[in-house]
């Protein structure tokens, strides 16, 4: 995995060795979903402390 620092977002290196059931797959689409929600947030804190300034 490699971080792509212009699109921001982990970017695979190839193909995934372990497969993954469905019920995986959703938990971790779940968590991957909070963290961007999360992630949202904390960018318009920083905006609005930022504009403080």
């Amino acid at each position: 995995m490699t971080y792509n620092t212009e699109q921001g977002y982990w970017q695979s290196d190839g193909a995934v060795s372990v497969p993954i059931n469905s019920r995986d797959m959703a938990k971790l689409e779940k968590t991957k979903r909070e963290l961007e929600e999360d992630n949202d947030a904390l960018r318009a804190k920083v905006e609005v402390l930022l504009e403080m300034l």
